[in-house]
Parts: C-alpha cells; sequence; structure tokens
C-alpha cells in the first residue's frame, strides 16, 4: 500500500507490518497487537483508540478530547459474556479457512465432526482454570499506561 495516497492534516499517518488477519482466528489479536506495540514504540501518545471504519463518532472532535481530557486515567473497554463453547472447545483450522471449494467444505465437515465428539464427552477446556470467563469487544479506547503494559506483557503463542 503507498502512503501517499492517504494525507493528514494535524495527525500523523504510518502503515504496521501486513499479515493476513481470518476471522475467530488469534491473527486478528496478533495484528492488533502488532499495531498497538508500533504505537506505543513511536510513543508521545496520551491515549490509543481502536475502531473500524464503520464506527462514527456521534459528537465533534472538540466534545472528543475535552471528554478525554476530563477522564485521563479511564480505560474504556467493553466485556460481555460468552459463548461458552468458544472457550470450552477446541476450533480446528480457525486460520485456514482461506480455503475454496471442496477443500473447504472438508475441513468444515472435519471441524464439526471433532467439535461434536467433544460435546459427546463432556469436554471443557477451561473449567479447569476455576474462573469466570469473559469476552471483551474489539474496540476501545486506553491510555498509554495500559498500552504500554500490554505491550510489555505481550506473549505469542
Amino acid at each position: 500500500m503507498n502512503p501517499s495516497l492517504f494525507s493528514t492534516n494535524e495527525s500523523s499517518l504510518f502503515l504496521t507490518k501486513r499479515i493476513r488477519v481470518n476471522w475467530a482466528g488469534y491473527s486478528r489479536i496478533e495484528c492488533t497487537l502488532n499495531m498497538l506495540e508500533d504505537a506505543v514504540r513511536r510513543g508521545g501518545y496520551s491515549r490509543y483508540h481502536l475502531i473500524t471504519g464503520g464506527s462514527f463518532p456521534l459528537r465533534n472532535q472538540d466534545y472528543i478530547h475535552s471528554f478525554f481530557d476530563n477522564h485521563p486515567t479511564e480505560e474504556y473497554m467493553d466485556i460481555d459474556n460468552p459463548v461458552p463453547e468458544r472457550v470450552m472447545y477446541r476450533y480446528l483450522f480457525n486460520e485456514s479457512f482461506r480455503a475454496q471449494g471442496r477443500k473447504a467444505r472438508l475441513m468444515w465437515q472435519i471441524r464439526e465432526k471433532y467439535l461434536d465428539i467433544q460435546r459427546r464427552r463432556g469436554v471443557d477446556r477451561f473449567k479447569k482454570f476455576n474462573m469466570e470467563h469473559k469476552k471483551g469487544l474489539a474496540y476501545w479506547s486506553i491510555t498509554n499506561g495500559m498500552a504500554s503494559h500490554t505491550v510489555a506483557n505481550r506473549k505469542l503463542s
């Protein structure tokens, strides 16, 4: 991607290393951590926001800046109760569903059969941790302290 295609008036723009991202795969987390790590390394930011192109601010920039100026130490992350099956069972091929046609159907059938076996055997991979499981939404606004802590404690599988 050519950075000269984009321009900013009062901000900096930088591109991070591109990786292939698959829905429901670890690659989505890895990509987010890569972006956060690059931003923290460049430094000088008091807050980091992750939104998508489909996110639209409902207030103007002056209001948004004032809001965060008045809440300099607060972290904004939403959590929700997850679908228990997402942590109970092992999911095969999360990073492999770019396959097409017959290969994709075969992979899907193997995955579904493996999930069915786990359900019938009463598998619960999370039970041994004795903790409540929550899921975080992919969009957040965090302070430099939280971003730095996250990057410093990053562990890749």
